[in-house]
């Protein structure tokens, strides 16, 4: 009892982590759901007015990424740009698009992406950055990248995203020996 009472005060403690990806949520319910949502999603894009087109193309791309879809939530980030082309200055739109560049294998664009100003502090981004390092090998600039707050990032992520990012996190840890966090 008093080993749980002292968890819940260390956590009641903590700062809470700044997220700019709320994966389980924009996959609406995950795989499961899929069809489902995406049928949704192509309706109201179908339906949406000029002034709703673009929202309703970003909310596709996020729901895309949260469920590990990159290609996907590209080719909707592509629809929207050419609604409005300015959006491509949004550090949050830079940041969605540079996800999904980094779970598509475009590493130097994804860096791209991510070095957009009003990015270069996030620890989430970072994460990210050193997930890109990692598909390049570059194991040693990317484990000066990982955040603090990596494991509380990645558990947050749908198992989909997951299993597309953890190999580069694992290979760090087993090169430390840590076969636990691995």
């Amino acid at each position: 009892v008093r080993v749980q009472a002292a968890n819940q005060e260390i956590n009641a403690q903590k700062t809470p982590v700044e997220r700019l990806f709320h994966l389980a949520d924009w996959s609406m319910g995950g795989a499961h759901t899929y069809l489902d949502s995406r049928r949704l999603m192509d309706k109201r894009i179908a339906a949406a007015n000029e002034t709703q087109k673009v929202s309703e193309l970003i909310v596709a791309a996020k729901f895309m990424l949260g469920q590990g879809l990159p290609q996907e939530g590209l080719g909707f980030l592509d629809m929207a740009l050419a609604y409005m082309p300015l959006l491509g200055d949004s550090a949050d739109f830079q940041a969605v698009r540079g996800a999904l560049l980094a779970l598509s294998y475009q590493g130097e664009a994804a860096m791209a992406a991510f070095s957009t100003q009003g990015l270069e502090t996030k620890e989430e981004v970072k994460l990210w950055e050193a997930f890109v390092l990692g598909q390049q090998g570059r194991m040693a600039d990317a484990e000066k990248l990982v955040p603090a707050t990596a494991v509380e990032f990645l558990a947050s992520y749908p198992l989909r995203v997951q299993a597309l990012m953890l190999r580069p996190f694992i290979d760090m840890a087993l090169g430390h020996g840590d076969i636990a966090l691995a």
